[in-house]
């Protein structure tokens, strides 16, 4: 049985991508980690010692907004896992197609699903509005790319829309 790291490389990728994916996923240059090497707050502990203190903004929403929240960023994790997936599969359209649907504001509007926005702080909201844009600019990167065939491009502009989540949830809390 092969691992993905034994696969055959599709489309000239494989093991690159992976890699280049998963570095997309952390946090820019200029985000200060954790000491320990941690990227979240809550994770930023010793085994057997009691976890770091939880310093985001906790964010109270109206419980079914909070819900339709939680709900919406599932979504949105889905949405990236699907990315991901195009692009290894050199399916840049569909990557495109999948960031305008469901992670652009129009594509959420579209869908009646913007509701939760009208209870965040404005800073989250400006965040969160920023996430949006970077998704039509991956959008607009990865149609480029069905033509130029420029993967490059496609991953730097995933990882950047990433950086924004990865900032928000850096920030921001819910209960």
């Amino acid at each position: 049985m092969l691992t993905m790291f034994q696969r055959k490389p599709h489309h000239g990728l494989g093991p690159a991508l992976l890699l280049v994916v998963t570095l997309g996923a952390l946090p820019s240059a200029g985000a200060q980690a954790p000491e320990s090497g941690s990227t979240h707050p809550m994770m930023d502990h010793d085994a057997g010692a009691a976890p770091a203190a939880d310093t985001r903004t906790l964010v109270h929403f109206p419980e079914a907004f909070q819900h339709e929240e939680l709900a919406n960023m599932r979504d949105h994790l889905e949405a990236l896992q699907q990315i991901t997936r195009y692009l290894a599969d050199g399916d840049f359209q569909a990557a495109s197609d999948t960031a305008s649907a469901r992670l652009t504001r129009s594509g959420m509007t579209a869908h009646g699903r913007h509701q939760a926005a009208l209870h965040m702080p404005k800073p989250m909201l400006a965040m969160g509005q920023a996430m949006h844009r970077a998704a039509g600019h991956f959008a607009t990167v990865a149609q480029d790319a069905a033509v130029t065939g420029d993967m490059s491009s496609a991953l730097h502009a995933l990882a950047a829309l990433q950086a924004r989540c990865i900032a928000c949830h850096s920030a921001y809390r819910m209960r």
